[in-house]
């Protein structure tokens, strides 16, 4: 999946927010990250890179494991520069 945008990235997060069921210990965050407006990008896409180390630390969305950490990579080089 691309995410060149941030409407892209809160897509995903919907996307995830609606595969799981509102008893995953993950849905009121991918809720929250899928609607959030914060002032800054910045602060979104640091708090977002914190969620999805934990969502992949826990094994959870197994299936969708390689996009989360395409997701991760890429919000991480764009810090990096």
């Amino acid at each position: 999946m691309k995410f060149n945008h941030i409407e892209d990235v809160k897509r995903y997060i919907n996307f995830l927010k609606n595969i799981s069921n509102e008893g995953s210990k993950w849905y009121r965050d991918l809720e929250w990250f899928s609607s959030v407006n914060y002032t800054t990008t910045s602060e979104y896409f640091g708090e977002l890179v914190k969620f999805i180390e934990k969502v992949v630390a826990d094994g959870a969305f197994k299936e969708q494991k390689e996009e989360l950490i395409q997701l991760h990579d890429t919000i991480k080089a764009c810090f990096q520069k």
